[in-house]
């Protein structure tokens, strides 16, 4: 694997048979083997650490002042208030937001690198941090710059719902009850911001299961190796509905899995779950499954998109796992 030059993929592949339970298979047996055989709690918490980072931002809470709920009109002017009777709060708020945009595009950056240190320890059977960090410097920053992009425009899409959902209650409150204005603007924003959100998501899931390890494998920037992985869908547009469809049940069971955990340790394994790292150690085993079975179910279209080693039971040293190179670097 050398991420300085890109593997150049000429055709779309065309495998006779794409399976679903067989990569699923494949992705049990290979997260046993990086995981229990033999067991090294060093390397689970070295993994974890690579899981904690690729998932790193994820979560969040909420703290402020609780305002009259009843009505628009007295929650603004409560609001104004508020405001007026501490003066230091704009600034602070000012502060607050200005540290959690730092925060975020921290976090955002960071999760970036780790999804391919994850990545590769994962589908290589290994526990290293500063290799895999450095190796894939490039490919970082650029799913960084992706994700940012995503970001925003996932945020413009949820400002223009808000405002629509406000101007549609300002056009149907002359006419209808305040009840039903809202319940009609409710729902007429959904309408639009449903289906961008539903796009958002896609775009994120994709990126995540097949564009970062195609990045991995081809050596390929975000934008090209999209390229390649919308080749690949518009190819095998069923395929890809069914693998989404199947993981859609897969995550069920697996949330049903440990909710069951959670109540069988009368709630002692949920605060486990809350406490950041920890809990990506936890559910490693959960994390290992998910990123193998996306990388052997992509692998199933040709060499191109395998990002397993020849012999992915036996730990490598970083040397071991350099693809042959192909050249045109600047793709």
């Amino acid at each position: 694997m050398n991420p300085e030059s890109p593997q150049i993929v000429q055709e779309v592949p065309t495998p006779e048979l794409i399976e679903l339970i067989a990569p699923l298979g494949k992705a049990l047996r290979h997260t046993g083997k990086v995981l229990f055989e033999p067991f090294d709690m060093g390397k689970w918490f070295v993994i974890g650490f690579c899981a904690w980072l690729a998932t790193l931002g994820k979560g969040g809470s909420s703290l402020g002042y609780k305002f009259n709920t009843n009505g628009f009109r007295s929650g603004s002017r409560e609001l104004h208030q508020f405001l007026q009777s501490l003066p230091w709060v704009v600034p602070l708020m000012v502060g607050a937001s200005i540290l959690g945009l730092i925060l975020y595009l921290l976090f955002l950056w960071l999760s970036s690198r780790g999804k391919f240190m994850f990545l590769y320890c994962a589908a290589n059977n290994c526990a290293f941090i500063k290799y895999p960090w450095g190796q894939f410097r490039r490919q970082g920053n650029s799913l960084f710059l992706f994700r940012l992009v995503v970001g925003i425009l996932g945020m413009i899409s949820m400002g223009l719902t808000v405002l629509l959902g406000f101007g549609l209650y300002a056009a149907l409150r002359t006419g209808f009850q305040t009840e039903g204005a809202v319940i009609l603007a409710v729902l007429g924003a959904m309408m639009i911001g449903l289906p961008l959100a539903m796009v958002i998501l896609t775009v994120v899931d994709v990126t995540e299961d097949f564009v970062i390890p195609i990045m991995v494998r081809q050596g390929r920037l975000c934008i090209p190796a999209w390229k390649v992985c919308w080749q690949l869908i518009r190819a095998h547009f069923n395929k890809f509905v069914l693998y989404w469809l199947f993981k859609l049940l897969l995550n069920v069971v697996i949330g049903s899995m440990v909710f069951a955990f959670v109540l069988g340790t009368c709630c002692v394994g949920a605060i486990i779950l809350l406490i950041p790292y920890l809990n990506a150690v936890l559910l490693l085993p959960v994390t290992c499954l998910k990123r193998s079975f996306s990388a052997f179910y992509l692998r199933q279209f040709g060499d191109a998109f395998d990002v397993f080693p020849p012999d992915p039971a036996a730990a490598p040293t970083p040397a071991a796992t350099d693809w042959p190179t192909i050249a045109n670097p600047g793709s």
